[in-house]
């Protein structure tokens, strides 16, 4: 049985280069400092930077990722309908854009409408739905923490 597959975190791909990156020019950069100052300039700091930049990405990934993981643990959801699935065209991942499934959910209290997007998503998800309403799971203090479970509304399917 397959689902649909999820797209790679721009953060994640990025950290993990940079910092891949940094790790390697600062050690040089430190090693070269004794036979001139400009190589230790060039690569150490330059590997400083990168390694810097690196780790800010891949703790953006992380949080994001613990914080869906604790909204999903909590288990407070709401049923949000279906707009549209389109392609998000501010990722391009092998020469694709992922997919991204927007819903709406309207607070019957308030009125107020909420809009949700899932992750990227490389493969459109479109055929595999078996509802028009999905399961978005949130924190109810803050709309902005929340995770779109795509898995909830898409059927198995089998390859042979």
């Amino acid at each position: 049985m397959r689902k649909v597959r999820s797209a790679p975190s721009a953060f994640l791909l990025a950290g993990a280069i940079l910092t891949g990156i940094g790790c390697i020019f600062l050690p040089i950069g430190i090693g070269l400092r004794a036979v001139d100052a400009l190589f230790f300039y060039a690569f150490g700091a330059v590997g400083a930077v990168l390694l810097g930049v690196g780790l800010a990405l891949l703790y953006v990934w992380y949080s994001r990722r613990k914080t869906a993981a604790s909204v999903v643990a909590a288990g407070r959801y709401v049923m949000a309908r279906i707009v549209n699935i389109s392609r998000n065209y501010s990722v391009t991942i092998n020469g694709v854009n992922p997919y991204v499934v927007e819903c709406v959910f309207q607070d019957p209290d308030t009125g107020i409408s909420h809009n949700f997007r899932s992750g990227d998503l490389m493969e459109d998800p479109s055929a595999s739905l078996n509802s028009d309403e999905i399961r978005v799971y949130i924190n109810p203090d803050n709309l902005d923490e929340y995770y779109v479970d795509i898995d909830s509304v898409t059927s198995r399917t089998v390859y042979h």
